[in-house]
């Protein structure tokens, strides 16, 4: 019996993530120790003449503490369905447990408490945050939540909403009559822009609320504790096979400044 999978970890967790992953000469989001860098008040550069004292810069430095909470899946099927398939069971059971435990993943980095799993983005305290001004999307909603995030931490920001959220702005024209949202291209405002099932389509506030979102993917951190790997036993007692796939991850987004959020979008 096998015991550990080769199927691919994540195929679609966070694509936006997945990019700034590979961007170079940026540190990586991804850390297999207990430790994110939390990113304070920074370091100032002054203008100085000859033979004059530079001035200290303090910046505050602090570390986020990251754990290992483990995900897992567990199937039990009858040994004769091992026997007499035609293809191979366990890698197809395999396949099915790892994309579930891409999807859970994928929904705890948007939505998690922080207890017992990751830490969604969603949850963060502290971000750039307005209101829809009026009864329905606009473009100077768009704009002001471009704007709400700083200018330093926009070049490498992506947009995510809900469906409902990505329907709203496809009813904003821009002034040559055209939507301002790419939807083959995937760009807003020639950002890109992702759809995702993990915000709520109705917060339940008013008819239809969602959020749409203006960050820099990079401030999430995750921890990989343990890689996904795969277990199998034989239970013999009841002519079963037992398939176990699990993984150790954590998450947090550290720096609530490069964060922005429309709230109410309608």
């Amino acid at each position: 019996m096998p015991t550990k999978t080769t199927t691919p970890k994540r195929q679609r967790l966070l694509p936006a993530l997945s990019v700034q992953w590979d961007i170079p000469s940026r540190p990586s989001c991804r850390t297999p120790s207990g430790q994110g860098e939390l990113e304070g008040v920074g370091v100032t550069s002054y203008w100085v003449g000859e033979n004059v004292e530079i001035t200290e810069s303090n910046p505050t430095l602090s570390k986020k503490e990251l754990g290992d909470y483990y995900l897992a899946t567990r199937v039990l099927f009858p040994r004769q369905l091992l026997n007499t398939s035609a293809y191979n069971i366990i890698e197809y059971v395999a396949t099915l447990s790892s994309r579930s435990l891409v999807n859970t993943e994928e929904t705890a980095f948007v939505n998690g408490s922080g207890s017992g799993q990751p830490t969604g983005f969603r949850a963060m305290t502290g971000h750039n945050v307005l209101a829809q001004s009026g009864a329905a999307l606009a473009y100077r909603d768009v704009i002001n939540t471009y704007f709400a995030l700083p200018e330093q931490y926009r070049a490498n920001a992506i947009w995510m909403t809900s469906t409902n959220g990505m329907k709203s702005l496809q009813n904003i024209l821009a002034s040559d009559g055209r939507p301002i949202l790419d939807i083959m291209g995937g760009r807003l405002l020639n950002k890109p822009i992702y759809e995702t099932v993990d915000i709520p389509q109705n917060l339940g506030t008013s008819a239809n609320e969602t959020e749409l979102w203006f960050f820099d993917p990079f401030y999430y951190w995750i921890k990989d504790g343990e890689s996904m790997f795969m277990d199998s036993d034989k239970i013999i007692s009841k002519l079963q096979i037992e398939l176990v796939l699990a993984e150790a991850i954590d998450g947090i987004y550290t720096f609530p400044t490069a964060a922005a959020e429309l709230q109410s979008v309608k």
